[in-house]
């Protein structure tokens, strides 16, 4: 009877033993140490670092691995609006934790009512620029002019970036600006070929209707030379 209780017992004993040497590797040997910290796609990374050490997420060299919160690390990094996408990785074997990040890039710039500037991104959304690539375009990038500078009228130029068609993406790439007057309407200045025209896109409804409408006014030979285009009333458009 001795013998079998003994016999039951020893996988028991050894996988416990097996846990606890588990553990202790993980948890406090040298072993396994974080020897490279990388943050990769950005020149920003203080801005990072700074973010995570507030969080007291902090990655130095030396720290164990398995104490890297890289749960935590994405759930900081999903609160930067700057940034388009990110991986967080560790590599047990070479003791290295690596940060991949893109940058969200403007295409159009906006004062909010508290005199705060922000971004658009091809998406329709609106961040404010962190990085010094994303602050390095501010000259250069579209300005969204809006009489009232409320949410209302940037959610309505949100919405209006966010519904441009593949088709009409060359609107966004040449974009020189857009006004919002106090009815809503959006006044687009950009360019098609060597053209600059406007573009009144009328309230932020029905955008797929009026893009498609004014991807047939495009196609028609009258309007090669158009400089005006008026989508506010998509049934009865006018070019001009």
């Amino acid at each position: 009877m001795f013998i079998k209780k003994t016999q039951r017992l020893i996988p028991i004993l050894l996988s416990a033993a097996l846990v606890t040497t588990l553990a202790y590797i993980l948890g406090w040997s040298s072993l396994l140490t974080v020897k490279e910290v990388k943050i990769a796609g950005t020149q920003s990374i203080s801005e990072i670092k700074n973010e995570l050490d507030q969080r007291e997420l902090s990655l130095v060299v030396g720290m164990r691995l398995a104490r890297v919160d890289v749960r935590g690390i994405k759930s900081t990094l999903t609160t930067m609006d700057w940034l388009d996408n990110f991986s967080v990785s560790r590599d047990w074997i070479a003791g290295r934790v690596v940060i991949k990040v893109t940058e969200k890039t403007g295409v159009a710039k906006a004062l909010t009512e508290n005199g705060a500037t922000l971004y658009f991104d091809d998406k329709g959304e609106l961040f404010k620029p962190v990085s010094k690539i994303q602050l390095s375009t501010s000259e250069k990038m579209a300005l969204v002019d809006s009489e009232d500078r409320s949410s209302e009228d940037l959610l309505g130029v949100a919405q209006l970036l966010k519904s441009i068609p593949a088709e009409l993406e060359f609107l966004l790439s040449n974009l020189k600006g857009i006004s919002v007057g106090k009815s809503g309407y959006l006044n687009m200045r950009t360019q098609i070929g060597s053209r600059d025209v406007q573009i009144n896109w009328g309230k932020a409804v029905l955008i797929d209707q009026k893009s498609r409408v004014l991807i047939a006014l495009l196609e028609l030979p009258e309007n090669k030379v158009a400089r005006n285009f008026d989508l506010s009333i998509p049934d009865s458009p006018i070019a001009s």
